[in-house]
């Protein structure tokens, strides 16, 4: 019959479990209606690929590649033979990542910790709750993204790392080497981290072990990595997706992701010390097998300073190293707690003080969240219900003008559900999705309109009149009126942003 503490480190292991899965299932169903605009995007790729069409933007012109996830680009196709609408697939893919990464990090917290099963229970528990605990879970997991997937891939590649590192064997070479290309395939700043952390695991191996990894890495990773780089630079011409070169290559300030890295920083640090705290220790305990794992972390941090981090709701591009962060946090407490009572007596059973420990880090992290969650909220219903209003509207009002057998264009800067449930031809006045405008930077109004699009849509931070959000708009708008351009309808997206549709006066369908 177990005793009272074995007892009582049960109860709190479920409850934690139960917190973490009542939290964060609260959390998707607040922030349900938020969809990001980009996620259609994804989804116009998708539908075309499942129409035959291949991975092309538009029809009659050379395939670009305006998608960054290669990977959730072909998950998602399948939806679109059941309907022509899959955002509720998307979002339900990124809710399933989101679901197995809660297992991965309970696993890898169980399988890190050393001690009873009672022990390694509670650092699942703890790791599973410090996750769900943070609102940037929620987010991610709503939003149709690649995010929730990439973050899923990567910490099964520092799991991985961390496994060869501690037992480098055949098949630990071949599972890295797996995880590694599909990481690789998800978001291109996976080959980054898996190089990095490769390439710091390799230097410390023996020769014989180093050649053993190699030669898994090459029929793993380099060959088919190696293949698929091939086909998209013999498809596309570029060695890097349209996105890179229009939020990197192209941006003037050569640290422009550092104040979104120093915020994310700030949320961990400053917002969370003893969660922060907790995670130091938890890298510590672990000592050298750790270090292939954080090398490849640290390679995000640092690849994040260069481009413009556009649209970095709840620090998207960083968010990934949340998850090897809670695991940390949560091998960090048992080991602090472990240390704490080896003052004491060091026959101490150290699984009741750490779920104890454990419930009071939790609520912590609930006290400081709380806020955050409640104006995050709001922001992200706002969007969703703005994003329905303003680009859903505009997208099927021109899918429902559009006839005869002629595809018509349209200029625009938020190129994605407009885009995707239009069906029209579109110039991304951003450059995500054009060649031109990605390589050369943003304002070129003669190529756009040299282009004849029948409709341009820009943002105005008024309904009644044209006040322009994004100065490169301005120029393009006065050209366009110029060229004889019509004012036709405004949608509206929030009370400074709003859609304004200028057609040309022989477009068929349109009337003021």
């Amino acid at each position: 019959m177990p005793d009272v503490r074995e007892l009582s480190t049960r109860v709190v292991v479920v409850f934690l479990f139960a917190l973490a899965g009542v939290t964060f299932t609260s959390h998707a169903r607040l922030l349900w209606p938020f969809t990001v605009d980009d996620t259609f995007i994804t989804l116009r790729y998708a539908a075309r690929l499942a129409a035959g069409r291949g991975l092309s933007w538009n029809d009659g012109e050379a395939p670009v590649e305006g998608y960054t996830s290669f990977s959730w680009t072909l998950l998602l196709a399948p939806a679109h033979f059941f309907g022509p609408d899959a955002e509720w697939f998307a979002k339900l893919g990124s809710l399933g990542a989101s679901g197995l990464l809660f297992a991965l990090l309970a696993a890898c917290a169980a399988w890190l910790t050393p001690g009873s099963s009672a022990v390694r229970a509670t650092a699942a528990a703890l790791a599973a709750a410090l996750f769900a605990l943070d609102p940037s879970s929620a987010v991610h997991a709503v939003t149709g993204m690649d995010t929730a997937l990439f973050a899923l891939l990567l910490t099964f590649v520092f799991a991985a790392l961390v496994a060869a590192k501690s037992k480098p064997t055949q098949g630990a070479f071949a599972a890295l080497s797996a995880v590694g290309l599909l990481s690789g395939l998800t978001r291109p700043e996976g080959n980054l981290v898996f190089g990095v952390g490769t390439a710091v695991l390799l230097a410390g191996l023996n020769p014989e072990k180093r050649r053993q990894a190699v030669r898994a890495l090459l029929l793993g990773y380099a060959l088919p990595g190696a293949a698929y780089f091939a086909w998209r630079y013999f498809t596309y011409g570029l060695l890097f997706p349209l996105p890179v070169y229009a939020k990197a290559v192209k941006t003037e300030a050569f640290f422009a992701g550092l104040p979104e890295a120093l915020a994310f920083g700030r949320d961990l640090v400053v917002r969370n010390p003893l969660w922060a705290a907790c995670a130091v220790l938890g890298a510590l305990a672990l000592r050298g097998r750790s270090v292939p794992a954080l090398c490849g972390a640290a390679s995000l941090l640092l690849a994040s300073l260069k481009p413009a981090p556009l649209m970095a709701y709840e620090h998207r591009y960083l968010y990934p190293l949340v998850p090897l962060l809670c695991c940390l946090a949560a091998l960090g407490l048992v080991a602090g707690s472990r240390a704490a009572l080896r003052r004491v007596s060091a026959r101490a059973n150290v699984a009741l003080p750490a779920a104890s420990a454990a419930v009071v880090l939790c609520a912590v992290t609930a006290y400081v969240q709380v806020e955050h969650l409640r104006a995050a909220a709001i922001e992200f219903r706002d969007y969703g219900a703005g994003l329905r209003r303003a680009h859903v509207s505009l997208g099927r009002a021109l899918a429902a003008r559009r006839s005869g057998e002629r595809t018509p264009s349209v200029a625009l800067l938020d190129a994605g559900a407009i885009a995707y449930y239009s069906e029209w031809n579109v110039i991304d006045t951003f450059g995500l999705n054009d060649r031109h405008i990605a390589l050369h930077g943003r304002g070129d109004a003669a190529y756009v309109l040299g282009r004849h699009p029948d409709a341009l849509v820009v943002v105005s931070s008024r309904s009644e009149a044209y006040v322009p959000v994004f100065d490169y708009e301005a120029e393009l708008h006065r050209a366009a009126r110029g060229m004889g351009y019509v004012f036709w309808r405004s949608y509206p997206f929030a009370r400074d942003y709003h859609l304004r549709v200028l057609v040309r006066p022989e477009t068929p369908g349109f009337s003021s």
